[in-house]
């Protein structure tokens, strides 16, 4: 039979489904012990300076501040940039948004972006670098679009 290692001490075969609320199976504290030893996690000494601190007025964002970020105008265009692209690339004229519906989609997108912002901020980050990386590229392919299609009528 061969020794128990760290990993079968984690996951039991035998685990009891009925733990009782508050008290683990596995004691991690013992776990991390035997991996990385007794002593206590070290903080890098450049975390140990002393930064200049800022006053809390200049880095304060005021509910004001939220507010005209949210608004549902600032997104209007992001949240329509899908119709856009379709406009650019068909020229259908059915694609483009009535101030209406650019209202209901920048208003949606506004509220979409509290709840993210309250979630994880950093999801907000990665939205909008995906949102101006797929702008740039539609811009992209259209350009390339146009120019494809201005060859193809030169050369008939």
């Amino acid at each position: 039979m061969s020794p128990e290692t760290l990993l079968d001490q984690v996951v039991s075969p035998s685990s009891d489904a009925g733990v009782q609320t508050g008290k683990s199976p596995t004691d991690f504290e013992t776990l991390r012990k035997k991996i990385f030893g007794s002593k206590s996690p070290k903080t890098p000494k450049n975390l140990k300076k002393k930064t200049p601190e800022v006053s809390a007025s200049a880095t304060e964002i005021t509910d004001a501040d939220l507010a005209k970020l949210f608004a549902g105008e600032n997104w209007e265009e992001i949240a329509g940039l899908y119709f856009n692209a379709r406009f650019g690339v068909t020229g259908w004229e059915g694609f483009n948004l009535t101030d209406g519906q650019k209202k209901t989609l920048g208003l949606s997108l506004a509220s979409s972006m509290k709840m993210l912002l309250k979630i994880d901020p950093g999801y907000i980050a990665l939205l909008i670098f995906t949102i101006n990386f797929g702008g740039i590229i539609t811009q992209k392919e259209m350009m390339y679009h146009n120019l494809k299609k201005e060859a193809g009528t030169r050369g008939t």
